[in-house]
Formats: C-alpha cells, sequence, structure tokens
C-alpha cells in the first residue's frame, strides 16, 4: 500500500466493514 488511492481504497473498506 504504497499509493494514497490504496489507503483511501482501505480506510473506505474498513468504514463499510
Amino acid at each position: 500500500h504504497n499509493f494514497p488511492l490504496d489507503l483511501a481504497a482501505v480506510e473506505a473498506l474498513s468504514i463499510n466493514g
């Protein structure tokens, strides 16, 4: 996860989860 876009996606998944 080197790109901020990837980190944002992970955060979104975490929130949805």
